[in-house]
């Protein structure tokens, strides 16, 4: 199960935090979370898309996902 919180809204930025109970990931993994295909779950099925689908409409207009 995951919570969403909104963390912060200023005028015409928002930032999401989205946290859930995963066990996490190294700083390796964290730093290529948001590449297309990039997966901690091998041959689990799934697009192995969400991360990089999640921060396309943001980085569209620059801002970032972390």
């Amino acid at each position: 199960m995951a919570n969403l919180i909104i963390a912060e809204r200023r005028q015409a930025m928002l930032a999401v935090e989205i946290c859930d109970q995963g066990a996490g990931m190294v700083p390796e993994m964290m730093d290529r979370a948001f590449e297309p295909y990039f997966t901690t779950r091998p041959n689990r099925g799934g697009t192995e898309l969400g991360l990089a689908v999640l921060a396309m409409p943001a980085r569209n207009d620059e801002p970032s996902a972390s």
